[in-house]
């Protein structure tokens, strides 16, 4: 009997031990996740790969902090703070795009994708500005090659229409208007 209760012992310790051994590593795993889950299930956790955060397109690096849910994609822990520098880079390469296309209807199409990545309004309104001044001036470029004043005054009544019409206030754009005004008075003297 004494073997029988010593067998029925040793296998609750073993028990008990197999069950403190899972305890211990659930408690190591969430002190390694950041503890319990954030809002909507995210956890913070430290990156053991290499991916791309799908809120600003750039790498993780393993060893950083991210947040984590099963079934999502991993994201940054600080992504708002990468996400401008993101934003930042998105338009320098929108506004390199626009400058190279070839004429408005590529220019306007590399300004809406750039337009629907970005979410900070100051960076939405400086890219607006800029794609209008390169559009100014991609149309005076024209203009200067065209032969018949009345294909050159259409151009630059569209290209006045279209400054005129946007979304950003006028008084921001007052250095394009004074350039097809001026572009317009002097096909007048011609």
């Amino acid at each position: 009997m004494n073997s029988e209760v010593g067998g029925m012992l040793f296998c609750c310790a073993v028990s008990l031990a197999a069950v403190g051994g899972v305890v211990a590593l659930v408690i190591h795993l969430t002190k390694r996740r950041g503890g319990p889950s954030l809002q909507g299930g995210w956890q913070v956790i430290v990156s053991a790969y290499r991916g791309t955060c799908p809120m600003c397109m750039r790498i993780i690096v393993p060893g950083t902090h991210i947040l984590w849910q099963r079934g999502q994609k991993a994201r940054h822990a600080d992504c708002a703070a990468v996400k401008a520098e993101a934003e930042d880079e998105l338009v320098a390469a929108a506004l390199d795009k626009i400058r190279d296309a070839k004429g408005p209807a590529s220019r306007a199409n590399a300004l809406q994708l750039a337009l629907g990545r970005l979410v900070d309004p100051i960076k939405r309104q400086r890219l607006l500005l800029e794609a209008s001044r390169l559009a100014v001036q991609a149309t005076l470029d024209k203009v200067d090659t065209l032969k018949s004043v009345r294909a050159k005054r259409r151009h630059l009544e569209e290209a006045h229409a279209a400054v005129t019409s946007d979304e950003l206030p006028d008084e921001l754009q007052a250095e394009e208007l004074a350039w097809l005004v001026d572009a317009m008075k002097q096909l007048d003297e011609e």
